[in-house]
């Protein structure tokens, strides 16, 4: 369908009209989500292409989704909204604006040119989301790699959950490891940490290996923030000892049952740790994600 970009017109999206979105797009906006702003492209009084801000504070906004129909791309519709989006951020005295994508919904190469072809920052790798079946998890990871009898050696090896550390040992794990890297921090994730599942591996009283877990998303995934063991520890099967007991406490919860899947989320520019999922992980994977963020200072 020939169509000149004159031919388009651009507006905001009132609450009541979000359900063209759905009906368009097949793409349902969350109904929770506050100071959420949305602005549309129009052919002929049908939407074709929208975009979506959400404000936080310190005047920063996220861009949710940025959809134009296959029909209509190409002709600077996409630019057009965004141009729109970021005008309307400094208008409401907003200083940054940011976007995140990923490889399962995108094509990485194009996704890049268009930001960088309007003026943002280069975008870049943000972590990897591995997911693969609870069933497998167990039966072709655990038991497959894990020997338990290597448990012999870690006899003096404490493993606790998170809700059964008390303030000083907090306190002094959180010293030692604020220098790492956001995604191998065990302590500072947020309230999404699940305080029963998340475990510390102590050896002499101090902390050796950690495996931070998040609450279950949805009822039905449980999703393994970063599985760390401290360098002169590695190569002594402690990664797979945590899998182990985090498996046999996870038995025990009531909404265990309910769990379909298990996930893993980590940064894959280390290469010891691309190494270490892809080696224990990639033939059992149910998701293979990569993410990605993008960032403007207005």
């Amino acid at each position: 369908m020939p169509v000149s970009e004159k031919e388009i017109r651009y507006g905001f999206l009132s609450k009541g009209n979000y359900k063209l979105i759905n009906s368009v797009f097949k793409i349902a906006l969350p109904k929770n989500i506050e100071k959420l702003t949305c602005y549309g492209a129009f052919y002929q009084s049908n939407l074709i292409g929208f975009t979506t801000l959400v404000e936080h504070e310190k005047a920063k906004y996220d861009i949710k989704f940025l959809e134009v129909l296959p029909i209509f791309r190409n002709i600077g519709i996409g630019s057009k909204l965004l141009t729109h989006i970021v005008s309307f951020c400094r208008f409401n005295n907003g200083k940054y604006i940011f976007a995140k994508y990923n490889s399962l919904n995108h094509h990485i190469k194009f996704v890049e040119h268009f930001f960088i072809k309007n003026d943002w920052n280069i975008p870049s790798y943000d972590y990897t989301y591995y997911r693969l079946p609870k069933g497998l998890f167990y039966n072709n990871f655990i038991q497959k790699h894990f020997n338990k009898d290597e448990t012999q050696a870690h006899e003096d090896l404490k493993v606790v959950s998170l809700n059964q550390l008390n303030g000083k040992e907090l306190a002094s794990i959180e010293k030692k490891t604020k220098l790492l890297p956001r995604f191998l921090s065990p302590i500072n994730l947020g309230a999404s940490v699940s305080s029963e599942l998340s475990l510390f591996a102590f050896k002499d009283e101090e902390i050796i290996a950690w495996l931070p877990v998040s609450k279950p998303i949805n009822t039905n995934e449980v999703s393994i923030k970063s599985i760390y063991v401290r360098e002169d520890y590695r190569c002594s099967a402690l990664g797979l000892i945590l899998c182990y007991a985090l498996y046999k406490k996870a038995e025990k919860c009531s909404f265990f049952s309910n769990i379909k899947w298990c996930s893993f989320v980590f940064d894959k520019t280390d290469k010891r740790l691309r190494r270490l999922h892809q080696g224990l992980f990639k033939s059992y994977l149910d998701k293979d994600i990569d993410y990605y963020f993008v960032s403007k200072n207005i």
